[in-house]
């Protein structure tokens, strides 16, 4: 049974949020999109609904509470793995006007359910563990970009997400570093706007180092002492 109080909108405006339906094994997909849509051009939020417990009682009611407050779905359907594909028939039934997005590996088109014929689907090359993180990157950038609905997400988020992932593939600070940073900012902007000794009293980072990645993150994102940034 599901909370009575699950219809709460439990959506916000500070980052777009895209939620994922992928199974267990595909770290490196997952790490894909995670780069792909928290870069700065979209700015966004990316994780699956066992990453986070918004809800403790039901792993029913989490999920419901991750498909409420997310403005995006992607949906790997390679394996046809029947968890992912139930997840997905919760996102296009109780949110049918948000973009539902599937993706499949290449060499497994052709096994694709019946009910998902016509459906328009982002295919990229998979190789196990010899796949390679940049050219996947590549692959379905040029899927999402031909999507340009997405786009218009943009307006729903303000600000961009601190994913530590894409930090560290930008080579903007050090994976201990990120993720520290990821614990006390939800936002860069609002790390950035930040004074570097009060950054430093609650991560115990140096403060030349937390100037240093202040510096590079504005640089990259194109964000000016004069920007809009409220005061958490």
């Amino acid at each position: 049974m599901i909370d009575s109080d699950i219809s709460t909108d439990l959506s916000q405006d500070k980052h777009v949020i895209c939620l994922l339906s992928i199974p267990d094994g595909y770290d490196l997909l997952i790490k894909a999109i995670r780069i792909i849509f928290c870069d700065k051009f979209y700015g966004w939020e990316v994780l699956r609904a066992k990453d986070k417990l918004l809800k403790f009682n039901s792993h029913l009611s989490n999920l419901m509470c991750h498909i409420k407050r997310s403005q995006c779905y992607i949906v790997d359907i390679s394996d046809q793995d029947p968890d992912v594909m139930f997840q997905a028939g919760m996102m296009a039934s109780f949110h049918d006007e948000r973009p539902l997005i599937f993706i499949c590996q290449e060499h497994k088109k052709n096994s694709i359910c019946d009910s998902l014929f016509g459906t328009h689907i982002t295919y990229y090359s998979w190789n196990g563990d010899k796949t390679n993180l940049d050219s996947l990157i590549k692959q379905l950038s040029e899927g999402f970009r031909r999507r340009k609905y997405l786009d218009d997400l943009n307006q729903f988020g303000k600000y961009h997400y601190l994913e530590v992932e894409l930090f560290v593939y930008k080579e903007i600070c050090a994976e201990n570093a990120a993720k520290i940073l990821a614990i006390y900012y939800t936002t860069i902007e609002e790390f950035v706007k930040t004074k570097t000794d009060v950054v430093a009293k609650r991560t115990d980072l140096e403060v030349k180092k937390i100037q240093h990645y202040q510096d590079m993150i504005k640089a990259y994102y194109e964000i000016f002492e004069d920007a809009d940034l409220d005061e958490s």
